[in-house]
């Protein structure tokens, strides 16, 4: 999907390699497990051990590095506890996160999981029109850094309908770095 992104924007096939060199030292790959059972009958783990994180409810998070697979911490609580420490503490540890490259497995998840992870808060109104506002003297300074990251900063909230389809059009012109496209789609705000 990089690559696709980098080539639409005219890089040569040099230049997209060298990209994604630089792309998959940033690639971060961990997730949070609900139980060591499986853990501990694929001999990983002591059954013992098993014993003391299931009756502690710890839950470990497992992350992939150069190959390795290893816990790199645990959450202590219920599983929807855990969920919500681990996905908080994924995107306060990695405040440049490009959401449009995440993803989320959820194997052996309940639908009513799935549901709750996908709830997001309201954005409040004052943000909304400072975004705007900012979006409205950035498009004149053509500062595609700061548009993404006001663009980014209002995914982490549910827009209201109108909004939330102005800034994914917004989103899209900002990735053709379509400005003047960008100042129409601002101007229908009014």
């Amino acid at each position: 999907m990089i690559a696709a992104r980098l080539a639409k924007q005219n890089y040569t096939a040099p230049k997209i390699v060298q990209e994604l060199e630089e792309v998959k030292k940033l690639l971060h790959c961990s997730f949070i497990i609900k139980n060591t059972d499986t853990m501990s009958r694929r001999g990983l783990i002591s059954p013992f051990l098993n014993n003391i994180l299931n009756t502690l409810w710890l839950r470990p998070v497992l992350k992939g590095k150069d190959d390795k697979l290893g816990a790199s911490r645990f959450f202590l609580g219920s599983e929807k506890q855990c969920y919500e420490k681990y996905i908080k503490k994924e995107f306060k540890n990695n405040p440049h996160v490009d959401k449009d490259f995440v993803f989320i497995t959820y194997a052996g998840m309940a639908e009513e999981d799935l549901l709750w992870i996908e709830e997001l808060p309201e954005v409040p109104q004052d943000m909304l029109e400072d975004a705007y506002g900012a979006m409205s003297e950035i498009v004149e300074t053509l500062d595609y850094e700061l548009a993404r990251m006001v663009v980014e900063q209002l995914k982490e909230y549910k827009l209201p309908p109108e909004d939330d389809d102005r800034f994914k059009r917004i989103q899209t012109r900002l990735s053709q770095m379509d400005w003047d496209g960008i100042k129409n789609i601002l101007a229908e705000k009014g």
